[in-house]
């Protein structure tokens, strides 16, 4: 008799039902809304992927560049061919000195390019 009692009770009692359409509505939103974060969260890693790879490759191509640049350094240019001999700068200072029209200005450019005049001067003493 109780399990009686109990079965009228739950029938007599106001539970609320379950609208299958409500419910329906309900899944395929949560469905949806899980296909999206799912959707953006590998999107988000095809970016991150992206730009580690741009990354990479660009830090490859820098280290490349820089190597290229020292072996044409070491191979190609040497202090030897860029040399001048003193003789060549003292001749070249005398030219600037006889054919400038202003002095100071030339003055200037020694002193820009750190040319040691009173080195010069004692040179042309002697």
């Amino acid at each position: 008799m109780n399990i009686e009692s109990r079965l009228t009770e739950l029938i007599d009692s106001n539970h609320p039902v379950t609208d299958s359409d409500d419910f329906i509505e309900r899944l395929h939103t949560r469905r949806r809304k899980a296909a999206l974060q799912r959707q953006q969260r590998k999107s988000g890693l095809m970016a991150l992927a992206l730009v580690g790879l741009v990354t990479i490759f660009s830090q490859l191509q820098i280290n490349s560049t820089t190597n290229r640049l020292a072996f044409l350094e070491e191979n190609y240019f040497s202090n030897e061919d860029f040399a001048v001999n003193e003789q060549f700068i003292d001749e070249a200072a005398l030219f600037l000195i006889n054919q400038s029209d202003d002095i100071w200005a030339t003055l200037e450019f020694f002193d820009d390019v750190e040319y040691n005049l009173i080195q010069f001067d004692k040179e042309l003493q002697k």
